[in-house]
């Protein structure tokens, strides 16, 4: 029924009946209320039937999901709906919790496969993963002296070094032997000072002076006497031994020491010393 507004302002209600088969094509007949939908399981039908498989040209309404790059909390309220989330490549955010109901029955399981595909980089140095029991090192230093006369408590050579004295900074160990290697056969008394971190050395074949802050740092000394144990391989060469078992704990990783003679040494070469120490690290 139609109501149509004639002339002076009447209206007049009337019945329309459609009698015959609207034309083809879209047709538009006032606005309509659809009161209620029948699914059905076809391709065309947007229900499925379960357990079924998919056909090509299937009709469905997809589930709309929101990117978040990043996981976080949403503004839902608890049992109230919302959206799923995915990140930028479109993965489904899930749970990464995983609850085992029941004991995992005796033996080896593997639950899944988890490859490493990258390690950091291991720092420069000497470096231990787990360590038991002591590690000894042997470390020769050869200092620069004068190829001439020395004078009683004259420093021979300058500032040594024996890098990598212990595995890690600030650790100690002890020293267990030492001995000083002569081409030139002398055998007279070496005193060897040394110190847990760098220091101003004297020059060589100037009298020793170590000044009071350098002195604070000092592990003490022992010396290689005249009359000691020494060993006369074939002359000019002489070694000289001693047995400190001398304890200390360093700066860093470096073991530094000076040497001074108590008498008046005369060698042919600057490089006739060598001067070497066996630690036993902590």
């Amino acid at each position: 029924m139609g109501t149509a507004t004639v002339g002076g302002g009447t209206d007049i209600s009337k019945d329309v009946a459609i009698t015959s088969a609207l034309p083809a094509g879209t047709n538009n007949i006032g606005d309509m209320d659809v009161l209620s939908v029948i699914p059905g399981t076809g391709v065309t039908n947007l229900g499925k039937a379960g357990n079924s498989l998919p056909n090509a040209g299937d009709t469905a309404i997809p589930a709309l999901a929101v990117r978040k790059d990043t996981a976080a909390p949403t503004a839902l309220v608890n049992q109230l709906y919302g959206p799923l989330t995915t990140d930028a490549v479109g993965r489904l955010w899930i749970h990464p919790n995983v609850d085992i109901a029941s004991a995992l029955p005796a033996g080896t399981n593997n639950i899944g496969d988890v490859d490493v595909a990258t390690l950091p980089a291991t720092p420069a140095g000497t470096n231990y993963i787990g360590r038991t029991g002591k590690r000894r090192v042997r470390i020769a230093v050869k200092p620069t002296i004068t190829a001439g006369a020395y004078g009683a408590n004259d420093a021979v050579g300058g500032l040594l070094e024996f890098a990598n004295a212990v595995a890690e900074s600030g650790k100690g160990g002890t020293i267990t032997n030492a001995y000083i290697v002569d081409d030139s056969g002398q055998t007279k008394t070496i005193v060897m000072v040394l110190f847990d971190r760098t220091f101003t050395p004297t020059a060589d074949n100037a009298p020793l002076a170590i000044s009071e802050a350098d002195g604070e740092n000092s592990l003490g000394f022992f010396s290689f006497a005249t009359g000691g144990a020494s060993l006369n391989f074939a002359q000019p060469i002489t070694l000289q031994k001693t047995n400190p078992e001398h304890g200390f704990v360093l700066n860093g990783t470096s073991l530094f020491a000076q040497l001074y003679t108590t008498e008046a040494p005369t060698y042919n070469a600057t490089d006739d010393l060598t001067v070497v120490l066996v630690i036993e690290q902590d």
